[in-house]
Formats: structure tokens, C-alpha cells, sequence
């Protein structure tokens, strides 16, 4: 997500942020409706979406997504259990209510082994403030986050970057995701900071790519969800079904994901909403 503002402090104003996040509301952005009935999608366009949202990649993760600004990548997605945990002086109690909700959609759509944790933690969501910032950014120099330091110290500089997020890719199992880290400022409230909390978490699942013309989708750098809707979940529900594996390329996930559609539909479920 990006906001087109000046900064103090490398970070816009608390007050800035709420009031660029009720003027997206204003416009009717930020929707809260995860049905979204009124953008319907034919399982042909889900898997076109599917196709734009996991097999191609943003190259330069501080400007919007879309067909100028990404490249193929094979599937990637989480081998193990997904242990996260919340740092930094920003977290709330409605954090922690946000992401349990979230995790147990993550969960239905997924089948994936999820969940808060203070030990085994293998992915971080930092929300910060200023002055904090560069002890977390040399902590992460001196552990197994070394990797992701480098996307967290663009992000802490860039006064247009809100949140972000970065995935460690296991050096034994190629494409496989071990571990990620999610960087949120302190100051964003509101729908904007739950928007933040849901793209990004989803985001590091292996749905790398932003995309204007997926939608109703999180993964549009437009603003006009604030939640994961079913769409995104189902999305999910495809890249963790286990005919997916790591490293498999377009044209090969791509072969098998009408199938997978098909056989989502005959289940009966929508995926993340538990029906």
C-alpha cells in the first residue's frame, strides 16, 4: 500500500493517516463486505486471477502492482507450520483480534497449521514506532532474518511505503517458504491498519503479485478492501491444495487449477467463510 504524501520523521502523521483513510471511505474504498456480490466472477476469471496473483511477483515492491511491474515466478507456498507473533510498542489488543479471526480463515481455506505463538515463531509482524525502528532493524541483522532486513530498512526510509512484507525461502527446498516478516507503522488506524494486517499476511502465504484487475480482491493496490474476501480465500484454498507443490511452474499449476476449481465447487464450501 502506498500513500502519496509528505512526511516527517519518515512516516506521515497519525492524523494524516486517519484522514486519508476516511476519504477512501468517503469514496466507498475500505469495503468491509468479504461476499463482495455485487463484483461477481466466474471460476474461468478465478483462475485467470489465480494465474496473475501467484505466478508472477511485483519487481520493485515500493510502486503499484500490474502488468508493468511484476515477473513469472514459480509456486511458493508454506511446507511446515506457520508460528507468528506480534512485536513492536504499536500492537493493540484489536490486533490480536484481527489476526485470531484472520488465522482461522487462513485456516479453513488452507488446511495449513496455524497460529500465535511465542515459541518457534517463524513469522514476525512488526507494528512500530520511529524511535524503535533501527533496534529491530539490528536485531534482524544479527539472526535468521538477516535476509529480510534489507526490505524492512527501505520500508522504514520510504515515507510513501505503509506496510509491507518479505518471505524467507528455504536454501534446501527450493520455493518453499520458512519464514516471513510484515512491517506496519505504529500511526495507521482504522480500516487502513486491518487492510495492512490482511493483504500483508496473505501476501506472505505465496500470493506475491498486486494486480488492478483482480478483484473482488485485497491484491489491487486500490484500496477498495479493507479484508480478505472470499475471492482471496479461495485463492488461497487453491495454492495450498496438494496438487500445488513448491517450484512448479505456470504452465504446469496452471493445468491443474481448473480441476482444482471444479473440485472446490462440488465440495460445496466457500473457502474462509466456513459455509
Amino acid at each position: 500500500m502506498l500513500l502519496l504524501t509528505a512526511a516527517c520523521d519518515n512516516k506521515v502523521s497519525p492524523a494524516a493517516y486517519a484522514k486519508w483513510t476516511n476519504s477512501l471511505v468517503e469514496e466507498g474504498l475500505m469495503r468491509t463486505d468479504i461476499e463482495a456480490i455485487d463484483v461477481p466472477y466466474t471460476d474461468a476469471e478465478l483462475a485467470e486471477h489465480f494465474r496473475r496473483i501467484a505466478l508472477y511477483h511485483e519487481t520493485d515492491a515500493g510502486t503499484a502492482g500490474g502488468p508493468s511491474n511484476r515477473s513469472s515466478q514459480p509456486i511458493h507456498k508454506w511446507g511446515g507450520p506457520v508460528r507468528y507473533a506480534l512485536m513492536g510498542d504499536g500492537v493493540t489488543e484489536r490486533d490480536l483480534q484481527i489476526l485470531d479471526e484472520f488465522e482461522a480463515r487462513v485456516a479453513a481455506a488452507t488446511g495449513l497449521d496455524i497460529g500465535r505463538s511465542m515459541r518457534d515463531v517463524n513469522l514476525f509482524i512488526t507494528i512500530t514506532t520511529t524511535e524503535e525502528r533501527a533496534i529491530f532493524s539490528e536485531a534482524m541483522g544479527n539472526s535468521g532474518l538477516a535476509p529480510l532486513r534489507e526490505s524492512f530498512d527501505r520500508w522504514r526510509r520510504d515515507p510513501n511505503w505503509i506496510c509491507g512484507g518479505n518471505a524467507l525461502i528455504s536454501a534446501e527446498r527450493p520455493h518453499e517458504i520458512v519464514a516471513g516478516l510484515i512491517f506496519l507503522d505504529a500511526g495507521v488506524s482504522g480500516r487502513l491498519r486491518e487492510a495492512c494486517l490482511h493483504e500483508e499476511f496473505a501476501q506472505i502465504l505465496g500470493l506475491f503479485n498486486d494486480d488492478p484487475s483482480v478483484r473482488p480482491s485485497l491484491f489491487t493496490d486500490t484500496s477498495e478492501f479493507a479484508r480478505m474476501t472470499v475471492h482471496d480465500a479461495e485463492l488461497l484454498s487453491i495454492l495450498y491444495d496438494p496438487r500445488l507443490t513448491p517450484g512448479m511452474s505456470e504452465d504446469e499449476a496452471m493445468e491443474l487449477v481448473p480441476e482444482i476449481i471444479e473440485d472446490m465447487r462440488r465440495s460445496g464450501m466457500r473457502a474462509g467463510t466456513g459455509l
